[in-house]
């Protein structure tokens, strides 16, 4: 009824039920910089390289950002596991404590939440040994972590940057946007609040 061929809508439904069609799916990382030098690593899950490359470009390019080559802005970041936890009111010491006994290297207590990292090589022992110890997680996996920040000192730079990431995170075939920004909190409920 649509005049759309029976070979689209069976790959359609094929790709939707998870069936691998033609190319197999491969892990791509891009790096870019945002606005007001914010750097960016796209870490993306594709079967055709050849679109989401030049997709990226666009969006980077229509958002005031720039995609760089590989290894433009990969030493700003350090690919580790990632351990998002809720504090459940337990003294920061305490977590400390925790995450030395399970193998973290590094343990951020911010309000009412916990970030445990440690090397990408222990991510298993890491995340068993926290559900051993019934550690309620928000989310555990292996991603980059900013090295430094850049502080974003511009509300219409800080507004762009969200911008640029929620565009990026749009995007079908891009899984995790990892960035380096520092926004002021009252900057990011009023520009995320405001769907902007």
């Amino acid at each position: 009824a649509g005049n759309m061929p029976k070979d689209t809508i069976k790959h359609a439904i094929k790709r939707a039920a998870g069936e691998k069609i033609g190319d197999a799916f491969e892990d791509l990382v891009y790096e870019g910089y945002a606005p007001g030098g914010v750097a960016l690593i796209v870490s993306c899950l594709t079967d055709n390289r050849h679109r989401t490359a030049p997709d990226l470009k666009f969006i980077f390019d229509r958002n005031g950002g720039n995609l760089g080559s590989s290894g433009s802005v990969a030493f700003l970041f350090t690919f580790q596991t990632i351990v998002i936890a809720d504090r459940a009111g337990k003294p920061e010491d305490d977590w400390l404590e925790l995450g030395l006994e399970c193998g973290a290297s590094d343990v951020r207590v911010e309000g009412d939440v916990v970030t445990i990292l440690a090397p990408a090589t222990d991510f298993l022992a890491v995340k068993g040994a926290l559900e051993e110890k019934e550690i309620q997680m928000h989310s555990a996996e292996m991603g980059y972590m900013p090295n430094t920040s850049v502080p974003v000192a511009d509300k219409e730079d800080a507004r762009k940057v969200l911008k640029l990431i929620e565009t990026l995170e749009d995007h079908d075939d891009v899984q995790n946007v990892y960035a380096n920004y520092e926004i002021q909190d009252a900057w990011l409920e009023e520009l995320s609040g405001s769907g902007s």
